[in-house]
């Protein structure tokens, strides 16, 4: 009992102590937390990248994929079609039988990669919620669908482009 006491003593001398010590000690406690108020931070970003929807392999490389060639559309159009903005006409769709069938302006050119781009963000927002709701095979579908109307958007913008040019 007695040693219980004189441990019980020692343990309240010590945490006295802590608290009145200079206060330096006491800003380094201050800046610890706040050390670890930001490692918390980092921790919580990491862990939103890590865990759940991103952090498949399956949906990184689709996502990836996607916006890889997304922004590929959107560069190559305007690198196309920025400088011919004087132009009146456009060639928009060629048919091999009957020629030229479709002609526009060079603004209208834009509409495949934003019809594709809308179409997209809406799939990888339907495959974010059948992922969380373990739907996985419903939200790898819906990505590989994308993927394949990102690539469409692609070949449709090169045989625009090879049209005009």
């Amino acid at each position: 009992m007695i040693r219980l006491l004189i441990r019980l003593k020692l343990k309240i001398l010590i945490f006295s102590l802590d608290f009145t010590i200079l206060p330096e000690k006491v800003m380094n406690k201050e800046e610890k937390i706040k050390e670890e108020k930001d490692a918390s931070l980092k921790f919580k970003i990491r862990r939103f990248f890590s865990r759940g929807f991103l952090g498949n392999n399956i949906v990184r490389f689709s996502l990836l994929a996607l916006l890889f060639l997304n922004a590929a559309n959107w560069i190559v159009l305007t690198v196309f079609f920025a400088g011919n903005s004087q132009s009146f006409f456009s060639i928009l769709h060629y048919n091999v039988y009957f020629g030229v069938d479709l002609v526009g302006e060079w603004w209208q050119a834009y509409s495949v990669p934003s019809i594709a781009t809308f179409l997209v963000l809406l799939n990888v927002f339907l495959a974010w919620r059948f992922y969380e709701g373990k739907e996985r095979v419903a939200s790898y579908a819906l990505l590989m669908a994308s993927l394949m109307l990102q690539i469409s958007s692609a070949i449709a913008t090169a045989s625009i482009i090879l049209i005009n040019y």
